[in-house]
């Protein structure tokens, strides 16, 4: 791959299909796109900074948004084709290994062609969450006004990164928006460390194996949670994974099923009750 020079820019994407005539890209389109780019970084970077989900009431923190903010330096096109060239105000060029936002900008487009490579069962990118792919969707909405394929290609120190939205990607992503069981994950331990004070309920589940795991939880299932409060369970819900480690750091509950205890444990519990009769 070449290395990346000042003539590239850093992202450049590139339209093509019948609605670009004579290199032009009419203005709703360019539009539409560029707010649901805006969404597919935001929501990817709320994802890595490891929020619970990444479609959240209103605006993303500012040192997120500083990170992702771009400007649309060149538009360049050509018979049925046109490309944007973008450029982030914000640049860490010092410490490359360091740039957060760089890192969202790889998730984001190597994301996207795993999406669009990958089966369906397996489980989403890294940096990727249901809002993520949702945006993916909503720029895709083109490829029904006449541009055929959208072309990514991300210019950085380190190589080159390059994925396409094209009708066999976005039926893909559209597929995984549908299956029921997207992110969906079934840990069994021990519920521990409820609070129900702040804005999110949470408690957290101690598998046999492994580190706690932090629980979200809905108003609907606050009682049921509160009734297996230091009980064995089967929790079933969507899962967070750490976009480093791919280990899971929470779950927001759908459905909890206590489960017997181990029967050494179930020995335990009825030697200390006997001990406590004497």
């Amino acid at each position: 791959m070449p290395p990346y020079t000042s003539r590239m820019r850093l992202l450049e994407i590139r339209f093509r299909g019948q609605a670009i005539e004579r290199g032009r890209l009419p203005v709703a389109h360019l539009a539409n796109f560029l707010d649901s780019w805006r969404k597919v970084v935001q929501r990817t970077g709320r994802v890595m900074r490891g929020e619970t989900r990444s479609v959240r009431p209103g605006q993303p923190p500012q040192d997120l948004r500083s990170e992702l903010d771009f400007e649309l330096v060149t538009f360049e096109g050509e018979g049925d084709s046109a490309s944007l060239g973008l450029e982030r105000r914000r640049e860490n060029t010092s410490f490359p290994e360091m740039d957060f936002g760089l890192k969202v900008l790889q998730m984001a487009i190597g994301g996207l062609k795993e999406v669009g490579s990958s089966d369906i069962a397996e489980a989403l990118p890294q940096g990727m969450d249901p809002g993520v792919l949702r945006a993916w969707r909503d720029a895709g909405v083109l490829l029904n006004q006449g541009v055929e394929a959208m072309d990514f290609t991300l210019n950085d120190n380190s190589g080159t990164v390059q994925s396409a939205l094209n009708p066999d990607v976005l039926a893909r992503i559209r597929e995984r928006l549908t299956r029921p069981n997207v992110n969906i994950r079934k840990i069994e331990g021990r519920l521990l460390m409820v609070d129900f004070t702040g804005k999110e309920a949470r408690c957290r589940i101690h598998p046999v194996d492994g580190e706690p795991i932090e629980c979200l939880v809905d108003e609907e299932r606050k009682e049921a949670v509160l009734a297996n409060m230091l009980k064995d369970v089967l929790v079933t819900g969507e899962v967070r994974l750490d976009p480093a480690t791919g280990d899971i750091t929470s779950i927001t509950i759908q459905d909890i099923e206590r489960v017997s205890a181990p029967f050494d444990t179930q020995l335990l519990e009825t030697s200390a009750l006997l001990d406590n009769m004497e």
